[in-house]
């Protein structure tokens, strides 16, 4: 009987949290037509990508479609248009980064590279050094604050491979605060990449690989 109401248990709870990841993603669907309807701009027809949506008002900001219930949900979505059009502005800026993601060990505040430079990868061996290869990912970032200011990018795409060796420690699917709570995204992510003209710009991102899980593909 004690394993049967512990299967109950698990039963409600699953049903629970499919119930509250419906409702996530009801809301910010809400959420993000109600901020459309705000925006002042010209018009795109069809800017959804969808048959029979309204069209959306071509602004500078990428509207994103509320967060699916499962990873396919979104195949053959188009992103509404946008228009970098802004009075007096001559010259548009994008910043492109790739392969950036850093390691969190338990308890760490601070990301540390991917290093394969062990006689286990004898292909890339090579001697350590001090000032590059245990801070990779804050030098790129210190250029970026430093050019960003003048550069004013417009957006960042970001090309993959964010989180290594394995990607977000939580499990394909998993609710979005599991997401938060292993400290990835604040620490190798938010607390990184900031600054003057970085701040408040979008980030459009693909997953790589190590996004996935690794070889194993099953991280969120």
């Amino acid at each position: 009987s004690r394993s049967l109401s512990r299967g109950r248990q698990r039963s409600q709870g699953q049903r629970a949290m499919v119930r509250r990841a419906r409702k996530l993603r009801h809301d910010a669907g809400a959420v993000a037509a109600a901020f459309v309807a705000t925006i002042a701009g010209s018009v795109v027809p069809g800017a959804m990508g969808q048959p029979g949506m309204p069209p959306l008002p071509c602004t500078e900001w990428f509207m994103a479609p509320a967060p699916p219930l499962h990873g396919t949900d979104l195949n053959g979505i188009a992103l509404p248009d946008v228009c970098f059009n802004r009075t007096g502005k001559t010259s548009f800026h994008v910043f492109v980064i790739g392969d950036w993601g850093g390691i969190l060990y338990k308890g760490a505040k601070f990301p540390v590279p991917a290093d394969k430079r062990s006689k286990r990868f004898p292909a890339f061996a090579r001697p350590f050094v001090t000032g590059v290869d245990d801070s990779a990912q804050q030098r790129v970032a210190e250029q970026m604050r430093l050019r960003a200011p003048a550069s004013q990018p417009d957006y960042i795409l970001n090309m993959g491979d964010n989180f290594y060796w394995g990607g977000v420690k939580a499990q394909c699917g998993a609710p979005s605060w599991q997401h938060i709570e292993t400290g990835q995204w604040q620490n190798i992510f938010e607390n990184v990449y900031k600054g003057p003209g970085i701040d408040g710009k979008q980030w459009l991102g693909v997953l790589g690989n190590h996004d996935y899980g690794g070889y194993m593909f099953t991280s969120a």
